[in-house]
C-alpha cells in the first residue's frame, strides 16, 4: 500500500483524502484479519513531512480499534 501525497496531482483526480487513507487502511487490516492474512506494514521512506501525520493518524487508529499491537511491535525491539 502507498500512503498518499495530497498534493499530488494523480491522487487529487482519485479524490483520496487523509481520511480516506484511513479508512483504506482499517479496510485492509479488518479484511486480513477476518480471513487470517498476515500482513507486514512498513513505511519505506521519502515521504514528505505533510505525509507523515496522515501516516501517524492512520497507525494510531489501527493500534485503537486494535487491528494492531504497538506495544508488541515496541518492545520487541532490539
Amino acid at each position: 500500500m502507498k500512503t498518499v501525497q495530497s498534493h499530488d496531482l494523480r491522487f487529487r483526480i482519485l479524490r483520496v483524502s487523509p481520511e480516506g487513507v484511513t479508512t483504506r487502511d482499517e479496510m485492509v487490516f479488518r479484511f486480513a484479519r477476518e480471513k487470517n492474512i498476515p500482513i507486514l506494514m512498513l513505511t519505506s521512506g521519502g515521504y514528505m513531512k505533510s505525509n507523515a501525520r496522515i501516516i501517524a493518524d492512520s497507525i494510531t487508529n489501527l493500534a485503537k480499534k486494535n487491528l494492531i499491537d504497538l506495544q508488541s511491535v515496541f518492545s520487541s525491539r532490539a
